[in-house]
């Protein structure tokens, strides 16, 4: 078990790049359940993010956030999502402004921008990678935002 806690720390960054990496992908996806099941990885991905972080840092809070993020997020939200989406008249391709080939560029190219701000404005105590896929997350949702 030690072994295991000892770890913990090494995976955190890389559930952060997961959480990114499901965010890259829904830039690129324009089916409606194809959005709603990367919306529940994405969410799965956080949750075992927030729980490995309750485990390091000993924070009983840190698991009561996750479970409330599975019911929440990974349960909750995307089966209302699929019930709104099977009911007539809905249409199961969302509209936007750009293609999912452009989209997939600019959600690229904001994170390259977003790695790029967090390596010049570092903060003392904080890992660059979390730093930088937070940025990133935030930038690629403000893009979906402006494109659909």
């Amino acid at each position: 078990m030690e072994y295991f806690i000892s770890i913990l720390p090494s995976l955190i960054p890389i559930l952060a790049g997961g959480v990114l990496f499901s965010a890259f992908i829904l830039s690129s996806r324009m089916r409606l359940f194809s959005l709603i099941s990367w919306f529940r990885i994405q969410s799965i991905l956080l949750a075992a993010y927030v729980a490995f972080l309750g485990v390091t840092l000993g924070e009983a809070t840190l698991y009561a956030t996750a479970v409330l993020i599975i019911l929440a997020k990974v349960i909750f939200v995307p089966m209302m999502l699929a019930y709104i989406a099977e009911r007539p008249g809905v249409s199961q391709r969302l509209e936007s402004y750009v293609r999912p080939a452009v989209s997939a560029l600019l959600a690229g190219a904001l994170i390259a921008a977003a790695f790029f701000a967090a390596r010049v404005y570092t903060l003392p105590h904080a890992d660059y990678t979390i730093i930088a896929a937070s940025f990133s997350l935030v930038l690629i949702g403000f893009l979906l935002l402006i494109t659909r």
